[in-house]
Formats: C-alpha cells, sequence, structure tokens
C-alpha cells in the first residue's frame, strides 16, 4: 500500500485510526508502536515517502473526555479529524466543535458527504463553516463511491469550493486499485482544481 502511494504522487501518508470507545479505544502506546514499525519499514525499502499517525475520533462522550484534557491525535499539530454517526449529529456535536477551537485546535468533519443529516439539510453546511469546521471528503464520492446523494453532496462541496481536504479512506491492500480510479476520474480532477489544505501537512 505505501509502495503505491508513493507511486501515486504521495509523499506524506497520515494514518488516522477508528477511535471509538470502547470498540476502537484510542491507544496511544499501540499506535506509536505500529507508527514505527511502519516508518521503519519505509526506511528499509527506501521509500520516498513521509508517514504520520492521527486519529478519527467518534462523536461520543470519550471525545469530550478527550477534548476537555487537550490530549487529542491530529493530523498537522492542530487540525482533530472526527465523525458522527450517518443518521443524525452527536447532541454535543456543537460544543465539542466550540471547545476545540477555544482549546486552539481546527475541528475537520470526515466525509460529510456520507451523512444523511447533511444530505438533508444544507443550511446545515453552512452552519458548520460559520462554527470553524472544515471539511474532508473521501475520494470517489463524487463518482458515485458511496451511492448518488453522497454523490449528490460531494459534488455540491466541491462546486462551492467548500472542500479542505481529500481523504482516501484506504483500508486495505485490495482497495489501491480503486483508488487509483477514483484519484484519476473526472470529478477528482476538479476536486484538485479546489485550494485543497493536504498540502500544507
Amino acid at each position: 500500500m505505501l509502495r503505491k502511494l508513493a507511486t501515486f504522487g504521495y509523499s506524506v501518508a497520515v494514518a488516522t485510526p477508528h477511535t471509538f470507545h470502547p470498540l476502537w479505544p484510542d491507544n496511544q502506546k499501540a499506535i506509536d508502536e505500529a507508527s514505527k514499525t511502519i516508518q521503519d519499514i519505509i526506511r528499509d525499502a527506501g521509500l520516498p515517502l513521509e508517514f504520520r499517525v492521527g486519529a478519527e475520533y467518534f462523536c461520543g462522550e470519550a471525545f469530550g473526555q478527550a477534548i476537555d484534557s487537550g490530549d487529542l491525535l491530529t493530523l498537522d499539530g492542530t487540525r482533530v479529524l472526527f465523525e458522527t454517526a450517518p443518521e443524525r449529529p452527536y447532541p454535543a456535536m456543537h460544543q465539542f466543535i466550540f471547545d476545540m477551537r477555544r482549546l486552539g485546535f481546527i475541528p475537520v468533519l470526515a466525509h460529510p458527504e456520507r451523512y444523511l443529516w447533511l444530505q438533508q439539510n444544507l443550511a446545515m453546511v453552512s452552519q458548520l463553516r460559520d462554527w470553524g469546521c472544515e471539511f474532508q471528503i473521501t475520494l470517489g464520492s463524487a463518482s458515485g463511491r458511496y451511492g448518488p446523494k453522497a454523490a449528490q453532496l460531494a459534488r455540491y462541496l466541491i462546486q462551492k469550493g467548500l472542500v479542505d481536504f481529500a481523504g482516501t479512506d484506504l483500508h486495505r491492500a485490495r482497495q489501491i486499485p480503486q483508488l487509483h480510479r477514483w484519484l484519476t476520474d473526472r470529478w477528482s480532477k476538479k476536486l484538485l482544481q479546489n485550494p485543497l489544505k493536504n498540502n500544507l501537512l
């Protein structure tokens, strides 16, 4: 997977393991150990790729506690990637966003195009932006990777210039051919015309 990412032109890979208590707890020691192993593999293989780790936090009580402690894994030192349930936002999501901003973090909502509650209420897109939220959509979403409704919202976000990051949602090696297809389709080309912040990581 790392070799292919380098071949595709990636210079930095940021792994964002799902963090959702109690199913996928935020085990910093395990993440650090895995990161060191992967960095050793990259070095030994001579790959021109920098590897970092962050997290994709699920909105819930444990996430609120992590924000309160300020102990958050980030994309770049300040940006915190988070997700919520597809059917409805977590009741305290607004407060979490406010608290992250207050502590100097920048909240980044993962795959907004895939949330039913955003697909059905575009006014919430503007609301989230007003609250200081950045958006990371998934490559391929605009071409139908997650169905027509996700594609429609992804295209809307791209056309309005509201996409800050493009993520791969790459979980396993067998997704690599699909990722290559999404990287070269017409919507990805349109997406790359947006001032994406991936290159700032």
